[in-house]
């Protein structure tokens, strides 16, 4: 688990429907630098089937790349180290928790080595203050990057902390932004749900949320915003089943609609850490199949 130190603060006004926001930085030693290493990835026994590009993209295995979005929000993008370029990659985006550059993201959610060896592009996202104008622009991080590298738009996925658990939320419900993901992953998001209230739904999306029993500044959100996750997917508002590992699975979704709540000791500047699990959460939602069209 990664450990931060936070300053509460205010959302702007103009995006009413969030209640607050907290900056974050890493606390210095934490992190094991392997786990923000790219690695190989063995194409000819894990990627039958995926797509491929059909037009030449400019980007390559090089660790690492830069790009930025329409609004000039910066990404750094690490792919396998073997990097086909012809091959349609699924994409993993990690927004940075409030004040964190990429780097400082990547180094903190210690999930790069992980997702690289699964065959994912990774794309780290610098944090910028969330306006509307803000979700919109990091909903574009998929198009950025797939200007230039070889990625499956079947499979976009999000995670990432405070801020990054917000931005990984809103991507998926803003009206502006919704559509580009797949799947998400958020965790400690400041945002609860009453201020949920006055969104229309986004199609099923499968959900998995992380919040910190321990969490004072935002304490019960996460559950409540599983819960309005789990009123648009369509489960069927029975009692959630229970698992082993602090989690709820909520019943009856609608197909592509697997909404899953997870809460543990945390308190608000801990990052769940739970890597593996959140990668075999993504790894569930395979590609479309050689016939999906690539992102770009």
């Amino acid at each position: 688990m990664t450990h931060f130190r936070s300053q509460k603060t205010r959302f702007s006004p103009v995006l009413s429907a969030i209640a607050g926001f907290v900056l974050l930085a890493p606390l210095a030693g934490c992190s094991d630098p392997e786990a923000s290493k790219a690695v190989e990835f063995d194409y000819t026994a894990k990627a039958t089937g995926w797509p491929t590009c059909q037009s030449p993209k400019t980007g390559t295995g090089e660790q690492p790349g830069e790009v930025a979005t329409a609004a000039g929000t910066r990404i750094v993008v690490k792919t396998p180290t073997n990097y086909r370029p012809e091959v349609a990659h699924p994409l993993l985006v990690l927004y940075a928790a409030g004040g964190q550059d990429a780097e400082d993201a990547e180094n903190s959610y210690e999930i790069t080595a992980l997702a690289t060896a699964r065959g994912f592009v990774v794309a780290s996202v610098d944090d910028k203050r969330p306006v509307p104008e803000a979700v919109v622009d990091m909903a574009g991080v998929p198009k950025a990057v797939a200007k230039s590298w070889c990625i499956d738009e079947s499979r976009i996925f999000a995670t990432g902390h405070s801020n990054g658990g917000l931005y990984s939320n809103a991507v998926a419900f803003y009206p502006e932004a919704r559509g580009a993901f797949r799947a998400i992953a958020p965790s400690a998001a400041g945002v609860r749900k009453q201020d949920l209230k006055d969104y229309s739904c986004p199609k099923p999306t499968p959900v998995k949320i992380y919040h910190g029993a321990y969490d004072m500044g935002f304490s019960g959100w996460g559950r409540g915003v599983a819960e309005w996750w789990a009123e648009c997917n369509k489960c069927d508002g029975e009692e959630p089943l229970e698992t082993e590992e602090g989690c709820v699975v909520f019943k009856g979704c609608a197909k592509g609609g697997e909404t899953i709540y997870c809460e543990g000791p945390w308190i608000h500047m801990v990052w769940p850490g739970r890597t593996t699990e959140i990668m075999d959460f993504f790894d569930e939602y395979p590609t479309r199949g050689a016939g999906a069209a690539p992102a770009g």
